[in-house]
């Protein structure tokens, strides 16, 4: 998963839509990106600038937690 996001930034930084689209859709399996709303795992919406493991509504495991970085686009 932590690949997923980091190789999604990437996307996102060079604008490849068609390519964004097609990482975003692994990442819906269980993350939802409506505000507020999560499934499996907590949303994606507004993760940018975000530490690891510090969204609210989310019971995170300790690694997550200690993870230590910041979601960047």
């Amino acid at each position: 998963i932590f690949a997923v996001f980091l190789f999604a930034g990437t996307v996102w930084a060079e604008g490849n839509a068609k390519l964004c689209k097609k990482v975003l859709n692994k990442c819906r399996a269980c993350h939802a990106v409506k505000p507020g709303k999560k499934n499996l795992c907590p949303s994606l919406h507004g993760v940018f600038g975000r530490k690891a493991g510090s969204g609210s509504h989310f019971k995170y495991s300790p690694a997550m937690k200690s993870f230590g970085i910041e979601w960047t686009e």
